[in-house]
């Protein structure tokens, strides 16, 4: 049984959530929509999502307030930001926000795919190097634990050099 990413497209625009909704899902994405950053919010109360297309001009509370509450909840998705009232300060302050990427509206979905793509392979790559930095910290500490408290000497030389020995028991 394979997983099944899960897409939240937040966008004030109801045209926009559809054809997301209807883009997205044969590509074997899960998607919700909503249309306000409350309801966005109300949305990650519920469930957790692997990736969010978010607007930058809602409603209620613009994108970039928006972005800050998920990431707060959750600092690991990434977050695609799309307006159609794209500025160069809009940009630069999305990405220095934490926003993985910047679309600019009208946007071709083949764009959209490679970047919801992308941003998925980063997230995963990036889960699988914390887990790899976890079990080798752990990994240090047993062997640090086991060579400490050995009632043996051990000594580790390098260069003709020793570089380490256990404390004496």
């Amino acid at each position: 049984m394979s997983y099944t990413p899960k897409i939240l497209v937040v966008d004030d625009d109801p045209t926009i959530c559809y054809v997301m909704e209807q883009t997205l899902s044969p590509d074997g994405y899960e998607v919700r929509s909503g249309s306000s950053g409350r309801e966005a919010l109300e949305f990650f109360a519920e469930n957790t999502y692997d990736l969010v297309l978010l607007d930058i001009g809602l409603p209620d509370m613009d994108g970039f307030e928006t972005m800050s509450h998920i990431h707060r909840k959750s600092p690991d998705t990434p977050i695609i930001m799309m307006t159609g009232d794209a500025t160069i300060e809009s940009a630069v302050k999305a990405l220095k926000s934490g926003a993985y990427y910047y679309l600019t509206k009208p946007f071709h979905i083949e764009a959209l795919r490679k970047t919801i793509v992308n941003a998925l392979d980063h997230k995963r790559l990036e889960s699988h190097r914390k887990q790899s930095q976890k079990a080798l910290r752990e990994s240090e500490k047993r062997f640090r634990d086991l060579v400490e408290n050995s009632l043996i000497g051990i000594s580790i030389i390098q260069n003709n050099k020793i570089v380490y020995q256990n404390p004496e028991q």
